[in-house]
């Protein structure tokens, strides 16, 4: 009888270690340090996830169109979520009512919901079978330069044209061939963008749509955008900078309009960068047009205390960067400013 017992308690505690494996590395030492009525920000990835590889294939087998693309893998993520979700949500409802969650969004282009909970809500979450990982809604940072400098540049010597690095690229090439960018949307995920600055404003996408469907700010509420930083600004203008009356282009698709989400700022929170993501997918609320949709999203921002597999399906990037081009937007990442 006693070595039942014993291989039972055996049993029982690598079933609650292996449950506890759900929690990642890095938020399980957050929660070593937390207090017990601390509410701690976490992402709960759910374990039914859409394939979204297999779905991009089937598109590709059908010569699916760009309008049909786009509205299949909307939908078919929105509903899937919707589906999937409804008995976490629950759950979440009566914790919260409890006082024991602060808040929980629920996201559908990465099957997740954002949880701002105290420690034992989380601890019980963790045995959830429907639950793949709980991990830290961590602080995301940009790609800042190694060293810095200070400009002594006379500017108001210089000659108004086309930077050198744009010509090394041979942007200007394509240019000549007309490949400028013209009746294309061009998007940035960073520290917002400078609406006022020259060789941007005329090219905001918002100076002829709804303002929301050209700018995404999930914590700030600025109407317009702005720029917490400069880096967002910068980064823009390599897109498509262009300064209409003076000619001085600092940018490859000089003629393509932009929008922009400003989520690396006072809370650069892995969420705020998926629901900017989630958001470009979609800025018009209407899954059936396109016109609104971003050709390429550009991101100089990083995960710097993740060690998760980046390339496995069981992650959060994966997911949400596999859906945004499987519904036809390109999606380019900066190598850093290391060199």
């Amino acid at each position: 009888m006693k070595i039942r017992y014993f291989l039972l308690a055996i049993l029982l505690s690598n079933f609650a270690f292996a449950q506890m494996q759900k929690i990642t590395p890095r938020l399980q030492e957050q929660l070593n340090n937390a207090r017990s009525d601390e509410f701690i920000r976490t992402i709960f990835f759910l374990k039914d996830q859409i394939d979204i590889v297999k779905l991009d294939h089937d598109l590709y087998a059908r010569n699916a169109t760009l309008e049909d693309r786009a509205y299949t893998v909307i939908t078919t993520l929105q509903q899937h979520a919707e589906r999937t979700q409804k008995n976490l949500l629950a759950y979440l409802d009566s914790k919260e009512s409890n006082d024991k969650i602060f808040r929980y969004q629920s996201f559908w282009i990465a099957n997740m919901i954002v949880v701002e909970a105290k420690p034992e809500v989380l601890y019980e979450a963790a045995v959830r079978a429907d639950l793949q990982y709980i991990d830290e809604d961590t602080f995301l940072e940009y790609d800042r330069p190694v060293s810095q400098e200070e400009d002594t540049k006379d500017y108001s010597k210089s000659t108004n044209g086309v930077e050198i690095g744009v010509k090394v690229i041979n942007a200007d090439k394509l240019w000549e061939l007309g490949i400028t960018g013209a009746g294309r949307i061009v998007m940035g995920i960073d520290t917002g963008v400078d609406v006022t600055h020259p060789a941007l404003n005329y090219k905001w996408r918002g100076t002829h749509v709804p303002a929301n469907q050209a700018w995404f700010d999930p914590y700030s509420g600025d109407p317009a955008p702005t720029d917490c930083d400069g880096h967002g600004t910068h980064t823009m203008g390599t897109m498509t900078g262009r300064a209409d009356a003076t000619g001085d282009t600092v940018g490859v698709a000089i003629n393509a309009e932009w929008i922009a989400a400003k989520t690396i700022c006072s809370s650069p929170h892995t969420s705020n960068s998926i629901a900017a993501f989630q958001w470009a997918m979609n800025p018009d609320g209407n899954a059936s047009t396109i016109d609104d949709m971003p050709d390429a999203i550009s991101n100089s921002w990083w995960d710097p205390t993740s060690t998760a597999d980046l390339c496995g399906e069981a992650n959060v990037y994966y997911s949400t960067l596999n859906a945004v081009e499987a519904a036809g937007i390109a999606v380019v990442f900066s190598a850093g400013n290391s060199g």
